[in-house]
């Protein structure tokens, strides 16, 4: 699974879930290859400290799915790398 295929999905339903594995203090966020799994992978900049990492999951999030963050939840994994990512579409 892809971005284009979430976004295609999030269109599609209103509500997409997926598993994403966040590897934080990177040189910037970006995407990286996904998992055999298909679990999608994520550098993110910040620092696994006070919630900054998954803040700026969050909104990284928001804007590749052109939502509001408050659209966007971690609804499971919040102190771990590999996390469950909820997004609305409104």
């Amino acid at each position: 699974m892809d971005i284009a295929d979430l976004q295609a999905k999030l269109n599609e339903k209103g509500k997409i879930s997926f598993p994403v594995k966040v590897s934080p203090g990177a040189d910037k966020t970006e995407w990286q290859e996904p998992l055999a799994d298909g679990t999608l992978r994520l550098k993110v900049k910040a620092a696994p400290e006070r919630g900054q990492a998954n803040a700026e999951l969050v909104a990284f999030l928001a804007g590749i799915f052109r939502v509001n963050k408050k659209l966007v939840e971690i609804t499971a994994g919040g102190g771990a790398r590999l996390k469950r990512i909820k997004v609305k579409k409104s």
